[in-house]
């Protein structure tokens, strides 16, 4: 899943939690507190270094798995897949798209290079798919 995914935006994300939990991040004191922005950057910082020069640290795993477990609702999925699994196959032929397949198909029709709109090749394909 991780090679699939690029989670490394999440990963990055919830990994600024974790340095400040940690104390690799200083949020300065009550008094002159860091903004925001200069926390997020002293956090960013660390994660690439580590990324780079130690990409089995122990924090960063630990932030990989919570984008996992958390985002992707990995329990969650391996439940449906484990459901799946028990289904039943039905392979079928069909005319034009299913719901499920038009937006695979729009977003096809979307990235080809062309005067037409967009909406304007999916009234033809629907006229087409009516005859």
């Amino acid at each position: 899943m991780q090679h699939s995914l690029n989670i490394s935006e999440l990963t990055q994300r919830r990994f600024r939690a974790i340095s400040q939990v940690a104390g690799l991040v200083f949020k300065g004191y009550p008094s002159a507190q860091k903004t925001a922005n200069q926390v997020q950057i002293s956090a960013s910082l660390i994660y690439e270094v580590l990324s780079k020069y130690e990409p089995d640290n122990l924090l960063l795993q630990q932030a990989e798995q919570e984008v996992i477990n958390s985002q992707m609702e990995t329990p969650r999925l391996a439940a449906a897949l484990q459901r799946m699994r028990s289904l039943e196959l039905i392979w079928q032929n069909i005319q034009r798209p299913s719901p499920f397949g038009f937006p695979l198909l729009a977003e096809r029709l979307s990235s080809r290079l062309t005067n037409e709109s967009l909406r304007d090749r999916l009234e033809r394909l629907k006229k087409q798919w009516n005859k």
